[in-house]
């Protein structure tokens, strides 16, 4: 007899916020709609405000039918490399993806991007996105833990370890030698994942377990997207302590 042994990653991943968010191109379409445009004309830019505000609409249609692709790291680094004005960099940066912000600080964004375009500040706007695309990762991370916890309860797991800062969730279900590891973790490019070690499972309980660990993390209003499912090389069950064998040269 052999266990199953089985990893399952899951990304891109959404949770539902715990607060109102805005996109990107919905702060320059309110909030920035006069101060951009009343951007000065002596600035070295790519366009005019009116641009800005056109792109920056087409972004929102364009990110209400695409709500799960966000910016990341390496997007934000390279529209500050390729953008002729810190303006254009405004603008490709409202176009290229759905860059949420907390509704709070919308105003105070607007503002700051003002200043950022009227003095062309192209590396100034590239940071202020990194920052955000940082703040949605961190938010993603802490939320989506105690969530993992909550759906391990539902399916029958307890958990019996967990690590808050790393994002670690150890769980296992009573009476059986089935448990799970689950590594809620940042990526390098300001994303998050799940990586679900499962062992301790025969035949197909183990992509069971994890296809309702999957089902409960959405009835939460997690979305989420399978990337990859392998299984481990199966090792055998070990009844009692083992014995350890001592070798004498």
């Amino acid at each position: 007899m052999s266990e199953i042994r089985s990893t399952t990653t899951i990304e891109e991943i959404n949770v539902p916020p715990r607060e109102p968010l805005v996109s990107f191109a919905d702060v320059l379409m309110s909030e920035a709609r006069g101060t951009l445009q009343g951007a000065s004309s002596a600035t070295t830019t790519a366009g005019t405000g009116k641009n800005i505000i056109h792109h920056a609409g087409t972004s929102l249609l364009k990110a209400q039918g695409d709500l799960r692709r966000h910016a990341t790291f390496s997007e934000v680094d390279q529209i500050a490399a390729t953008a002729g004005s810190a303006r254009e960099a405004v603008t490709l940066l409202a176009a290229a993806s759905a860059i949420e912000v907390p509704h709070r600080v919308s105003k105070a964004l607007a503002t700051k991007l003002t200043t950022l375009v009227t003095n062309n500040d192209k590396i100034g706007v590239a940071a202020v996105a990194r920052d955000l695309v940082a703040a949605r990762q961190s938010r993603l991370h802490s939320q989506l833990i105690p969530l993992v916890v909550e759906s391990c309860r539902a399916i029958g797991f307890v958990p019996t370890g967990l690590s808050a800062d790393l994002g670690l969730v150890a769980a296992n279900r009573p009476g059986t030698r089935q448990c799970m590891n689950i590594d809620v973790a940042r990526t390098k490019d300001g994303g998050v994942q799940l990586h679900l070690d499962a062992d301790g499972f025969e035949g197909a309980a183990c992509v069971e377990t994890l296809n309702s660990l999957q089902s409960e993390l959405r009835k939460r209003g997690v979305e989420c997207d399978l990337q990859e499912r392998r299984r481990k090389p199966s090792r055998p069950v070990r009844i009692g302590r083992p014995v350890r064998v001592r070798l004498v040269s």
